[in-house]
């Protein structure tokens, strides 16, 4: 596996585990709305990493 796809799992790993934080830390009510920009900033970066992680996953094959 190359450096790079392992280096992308990782970070995926990471931004999965701070997805999960940050949906488990907000309010069952009055959410703030940095909270959600925050939460929504990481979806992206996490989906970005799986798209690029698939990206390359698929041309291995």
């Amino acid at each position: 596996m190359s450096e790079k796809i392992r280096a992308l799992k990782e970070k995926l790993k990471d931004l999965e585990a701070r997805v999960k934080e940050r949906e488990a830390s907000l309010p069952a009510h009055s959410v703030r709305v940095s909270q959600i920009m925050e939460l929504e900033e990481l979806e992206e970066e996490r989906d970005q990493i799986r798209r690029e992680l698939e990206e390359l996953l698929a041309e291995k094959k």
